[in-house]
């Protein structure tokens, strides 16, 4: 089977959250390993800041973008737009893409 000429170019996950409303400095700065949102040091829940660079750098290794936009109403738009499989998987299939669980 032929790839289809009409197949996406990329591929695109938002995930959106509510809270404090963040400053553009603020949001920019959030890829940094070790660092938190507006209060860099909550009690009230878990995580030390790593969260959002491990996206930026899995984002990088498969030649996508990684977009933090401060949502108006408070929290945060993540974005991750990641190329689009474009080869034929192990069966020839362009369209087969085959995900493995971890074990």
């Amino acid at each position: 089977m032929g790839h289809d000429q009409r197949s996406p170019k990329s591929v695109v996950l938002t995930v959106e959250n509510t809270g404090e409303k963040l400053t553009p400095q603020l949001v920019s700065s959030l890829v940094e390993p070790f660092l938190r949102g507006t209060d860099r040091i909550r009690t009230e829940h878990g995580g030390v800041g790593l969260g959002l660079a491990i996206v930026k750098s899995i984002t990088e290794a498969h030649d996508g973008t990684l977009t933090l936009t401060p949502r108006a109403a408070g929290g945060l738009r993540v974005t991750v737009q990641l190329p689009a499989l474009s080869q034929a998987g192990p069966g020839g299939d362009a369209d087969a893409l085959s995900v493995r669980r971890a074990s």
